[in-house]
Order: C-alpha cells, then sequence, then structure tokens
C-alpha cells in the first residue's frame, strides 16, 4: 500500500470516529440543555460536511482501490455495510442515533482493518 492511500486511511479513520461520536453525544448533549440545537455542533453544514468528508475518504482509499483490484474484500462489505446504514437511519423508525453511530463504527472499522491488511502485505 503506498504512503498516500495509508493516510486516507488515518484521516478516514479519524473522521469516522469523529463522526461516531458526533451522533452519540450530540443527542446528549442537547437534552441535557449543554448544546443549544442551534449551535454550531448541530448544524446542519457541519454534518454534511462530517459525512461529504468521511464518503471521499471511504471512495479513495476503500471502493476505489478494491473496485481496481478485487482484493480485501471485507474492508470494501464493512465500508458499504456502514454507509447503507448512515444513509438510511432516518428511514428506521426507532433507534436513528444508534444505527448512525454504527454506521460510523463500521466505516472507521473498515479503514483500520484495511491498514491491518495493507501492513501485512508489506
Amino acid at each position: 500500500m503506498n504512503r498516500n492511500l495509508r493516510k486516507l486511511d488515518y484521516w478516514g479513520t479519524t473522521t469516522s470516529l469523529l463522526c461516531a461520536i458526533h451522533c452519540a453525544l450530540l443527542p446528549v448533549l442537547i437534552s441535557y440543555g449543554y448544546v443549544k440545537a442551534s449551535a454550531l455542533m448541530s448544524h446542519p453544514l457541519l454534518e454534511v460536511l462530517i459525512l461529504g468528508t468521511t464518503a471521499v475518504l471511504v471512495y479513495l482509499s476503500i471502493l476505489k482501490p478494491y473496485l481496481q483490484n478485487k482484493e480485501k474484500p471485507l474492508p470494501f462489505y464493512l465500508a458499504i455495510g456502514g454507509i447503507i446504514l448512515i444513509l438510511t437511519h432516518h428511514m428506521i423508525p426507532f433507534g436513528h442515533s444508534f444505527v448512525i453511530i454504527l454506521g460510523g463504527l463500521m466505516i472507521a472499522s473498515s479503514h483500520l482493518l484495511n491498514l491491518k491488511e495493507s501492513k501485512s502485505t508489506t
């Protein structure tokens, strides 16, 4: 794995974990009154920025290399599952936060697994 893809996986892991933490803490912070619903942390633009960055990093470091070489299927399928959960979490009638947190953790896991598999082959 070249150095640039490794950096993308590090950034991908970081943004995915931050996304999961953001989605886990935000409802709690709003309900206890620590963050107003109109605050920057709950602003839709921030959520779009986090999700967009995560999507670009997943595409560049996991999806694109898999589609070119058909190697390392587990990170690919974990990433696809995480993306599906994140994109469809509003369609699920209960547990919205849990579903999106699980999606973020799946994407972070796919980046970590991609890094681990890449280090074992070099």
